[in-house]
């Protein structure tokens, strides 16, 4: 027996130290990507003229190392031409070109341009800038038949430098298996965020074809989430009347930028698309990001296309244990930060009522395992974080259902309250 327990022992010694090792590698992962991402910034710009385009246009960024100009990474703009890059403190150019003879290099005469005159794009540094705000947008050019517009550099993208992700996904066209969405993806795009945009970037995707006859049903996943979580739910809508969107983003980044992002992506998708209708869905987290998106979208953009906004199992008083994990963890995951109870996220999200305007149905689960650890709870939010008063006050509707913080986007009655809030909306 005394065998059997020191045997059980070192087991479990054994097990607390790999789990300490594997642990400690993700938080030192993790301090490197927090690192980075306090000093990275997004340029975003669109190419005029790519709709007469028959090939390829690239878009190269380029970065000055001792005063000369060295191309560090291209991209292929979207079907709006919109391009976008990740840059960190320096001095940059952005050029492009049309391919036309599909070489993988500007020839004489093909169609061209720059940003600017061109001129030089100059990235601060300083983690003190908030993340929302590291951005320089509008870096718009057009491509013109003639030479190069940028002397003396690389105008070759064959062989020479690595393709980048494009960062920002404008409807993109996907399916609910596209791997993107697997759940090894997502786990990245908590843990390791920065790592996430380079790969997958950030954006809304379009699950079929966009039809401008049916209404856009946008739906946000929460910490750790992907858009396949949503399948149930989103088979349940009316196809002759709406059609499905999902955000897809680093849910490991703080919530304030991935709200701005958000909005910044829905007024261009309305430039393009003309939407003058949407409803919003999200789930657990994804319901704060959502909240802040469509304050954002009403008191700044003043285009108030959401016309409803439904949300499941959201920690609408926070989550306890980010508290804790700021405060204990080696290194704190960025999003922990606004999801902790007292964040000026979670107040700010409240500064401003929705019920005048947007009609919130609160949709909660109950049906978690009692735990040491937690009050009454859906397996993963206490059921009083789902209940905060502050969102209950500004709620049309509010019910509760014995699922748990997952089950729930499984469940008939969940699809059912679903439909009755685009039926009231719509």
């Amino acid at each position: 027996m005394k065998d059997t327990i020191q045997l059980h022992f070192k087991m479990l010694t054994v097990a607390a130290v790999i789990c300490l090792l594997l642990f400690g590698c993700m938080f030192k992962e993790l301090k490197k990507e927090i690192q980075e991402e306090k000093i990275s910034w997004h340029l975003y710009g669109r190419v005029e003229n790519t709709a007469q385009a028959e090939s390829h246009v690239y878009v190269l960024l380029y970065v000055q190392v001792d005063g000369e100009m060295q191309l560090e990474s291209f991209v292929l703009p979207d079907d709006t031409g919109t391009y976008a890059f990740l840059a960190t403190p320096g001095t940059y150019a952005v050029a492009g070109f049309e391919d036309m003879n599909n070489n993988q290099r500007h020839d004489p005469g093909e169609p061209a341009g720059a940003w600017g005159s061109p001129d030089n794009i100059v990235v601060a540094g300083g983690a003190e800038i908030k993340t929302s705000e590291r951005t320089l947008h509008d870096l718009d050019f057009e491509l013109t038949p003639g030479r190069f517009p940028l002397d003396n550099v690389i105008s070759s993208v064959e062989n020479n430098v690595k393709m980048a992700s494009m960062l920002v996904k404008l409807g993109e066209l996907s399916s609910w298996d596209d791997p993107a969405f697997s759940q090894e993806n997502a786990t990245t795009g908590f843990w390791k965020p920065m790592t996430f945009l380079k790969q997958h970037g950030v954006g809304i995707y379009f699950m079929a074809p966009f039809d401008p006859n049916k209404i856009p049903i946008l739906f946000v996943h929460g910490a750790a989430g992907t858009p396949q979580s949503w399948k149930t739910l989103a088979a349940s809508l009316d196809p002759k009347r709406f059609q499905p969107w999902v955000y897809y983003y680093p849910s490991g980044m703080r919530l304030d930028a991935l709200s701005t992002a958000l909005n910044r992506i829905v007024n261009r998708l309305q430039e393009e698309y003309g939407v003058q209708r949407m409803g919003v869905v999200a789930h657990s987290m994804g319901g704060l990001v959502s909240r802040s998106f469509i304050l954002k979208h009403l008191l700044e953009g003043g285009q108030g296309t959401v016309e409803v906004f439904v949300s499941y199992s959201t920690p609408w008083g926070g989550v306890g244990a980010a508290a804790k994990g700021v405060e204990k963890a080696p290194e704190a995951i960025p999003s922990w930060r606004d999801v902790e109870p007292k964040s000026e996220f979670i107040k700010n999200i409240y500064a401003e009522h929705l019920h005048s305007r947007i009609p919130h149905y609160l949709l909660f689960g109950f049906g978690g395992d009692c735990s040491l650890f937690m009050a009454n709870n859906d397996g993963s939010v206490e059921v009083s974080s789902e209940l905060d008063v502050r969102a209950q006050d500004d709620a049309v509707f509010v019910r509760g259902m014995n699922e748990d913080h997952m089950s729930i986007l499984e469940s008939e009655k969940a699809a059912e309250y679903l439909n009755m809030a685009l039926e009231a909306a719509f």
